[in-house]
């Protein structure tokens, strides 16, 4: 056999396996990573090429990856209202970034889905409102305290001063800023 060529059934066989265990990941029937990594060599015969070695390699480190993903999301601690808090935590620290449900949800290791749940069933509104409320907050205190509108509204995460106004309309409607 040619030292840089793969079998195909055995290709075949090992991503089979190699989803067949991400799938048992995700039903908690694997406990650790190493077992991940047993249970991926044991069920596919060994490779006999180099080729092959790195192929299995990378199946078994993106099987490890899942594991610490899903492992992450499924600590019994981190409930929806853990991950709202943490949620809330980051947006109150870096509400100038410009965020998006996705990249939130990235950072915490969970989904969309769970996130803006558990925000709403634990703050009784949406992520979207308690970032443009804090983005407004920090943007009033610090008109109050002598900063033009616009590098205020700039500066807190506002795209302009007109959406920092129409923010400020419509969650304040009698704000005295």
């Amino acid at each position: 056999m040619h030292p840089a060529s793969v079998r195909s059934e055995w290709m075949y066989r090992a991503a089979t396996v190699a989803q067949g265990v991400a799938c048992r990941i995700l039903s908690n029937a694997i406990d650790t990573s190493e077992c991940v990594r047993a249970e991926i060599l044991h069920a596919i015969d060994p490779p006999l090429t180099d080729v092959e070695l790195y192929v299995l390699e990378g199946f078994i480190a993106r099987a490890e990856r899942e594991f610490e993903i899903a492992r992450k999301r499924l600590t019994p601690t981190d409930t929806g209202s853990t991950v709202a808090r943490r949620a809330a935590a980051i947006l109150r620290e870096r509400y100038a970034e410009r965020w998006t449900l996705e990249r939130l949800a990235r950072e915490l290791a969970t989904n969309r889905y769970d996130l803006t749940r558990g925000f709403k069933a634990e703050f009784g509104i949406g992520v979207h409102r308690y970032l443009v409320n804090r983005r407004l907050q920090a943007a009033e205190d610090r008109i109050r305290a002598g900063e033009k509108v616009e590098s205020a509204a700039l500066d807190v995460g506002f795209r302009s001063r007109k959406t920092f106004y129409d923010a400020r309309r419509r969650l304040h409607p009698r704000s005295s800023c």
